[in-house]
């Protein structure tokens, strides 16, 4: 079932739009299916509050701001491009009526997108184990070129595993690569979704070259054996041989390996 639609006004049209976690990690973000028409291609913008409300605070503490940092005009096919706008959002009033206020967004085309959590659920169900250790390498070999971006000492702004998606192609994307988080010392939602996925070192967000790769390492394990579910030793439920036997290589593979080690080492112990 899906939520109530919340209404902005893009471009003179009101458009339904849907709150979302299936794309990025960070802020509110609202789900846009801009497809006039059966048959006309797909035309998806997701669309960030540019102020996250940080659930775990009392109402009266001002929201937390997302900060847009583009990169070069020479932008990685790895990244999507976000822009900030200012659009007209309604809002439900308590006495049952609703009014339009101005409202500040971060718009990101997502069009021909799967998450990467959605696209290992479908690899699973089919049973497809090829396709498993694809966006599983796939997914490493793109957070560490992103990482390698970073040069001179500067911090690698930390990706949630839960934030990247796959174009049809197979190419992984991040969609928070260009997105910081405001005053992060202040955002206690923000700090948690870093630290249950980077451990306490995490929570700011950041990390140099070198922790943020083994940060990132340990995410994407921590976060395809949560989805394919089971253990090294049983996995879950009755699978084909060769998905029960990703899920145990998956298990084995130690946390403090590099992203750049990372398919060596599974393909050296096991992998098929």
């Amino acid at each position: 079932m899906r939520a109530t639609p919340a209404q902005f006004k893009i471009d003179g049209v009101w458009v339904q739009c849907y709150a979302t976690e299936d794309f990025g990690a960070l802020g509110q973000r609202f789900l846009c299916d801009f497809a006039k028409a059966p048959g006309e291609p797909q035309k998806l913008m997701l669309l960030r509050l540019k102020d996250w409300t940080q659930v775990s605070l009392p109402n009266f503490v001002a929201p937390i701001p997302l900060v847009l940092k583009p990169g070069s005009d020479a932008r990685p096919p790895m990244l999507r491009a976000v822009k900030g706008k200012l659009y007209q959002r309604t809002l439900a009033m308590p006495d049952g009526k609703s009014r339009a206020e101005p409202c500040s967004v971060l718009q990101q085309d997502v069009s021909g997108l799967l998450s990467l959590r959605d696209a290992i659920l479908r690899a699973k169900k089919a049973g497809d184990t090829p396709r498993i250790w694809q966006l599983f390498f796939g997914a490493c070999k793109t957070l560490n070129r992103f990482g390698k971006t970073f040069g001179g000492g500067q911090p690698v702004p930390l990706q949630c595993p839960g934030s990247l998606a796959v174009e049809s192609g197979g190419r992984i994307v991040l969609l928070d690569a260009e997105i910081r988080v405001g005053a992060a010392a202040a955002a206690p939602d923000a700090k948690q979704l870093y630290q249950t996925w980077f451990g306490e070192k995490g929570g700011s967000g950041a990390a140099d070259a070198k922790d943020a790769s083994l940060m990132h390492s340990r995410a994407l394990l921590l976060f395809f054996r949560q989805l394919l579910g089971g253990s090294p030793q049983q996995p879950a439920g009755a699978v084909p041989a060769a998905l029960a036997k990703a899920i145990v290589g998956l298990g084995q593979v130690p946390l403090g390996i590099p992203l750049d080690e990372m398919e060596e080492w599974v393909r050296n112990n096991g992998e098929d």
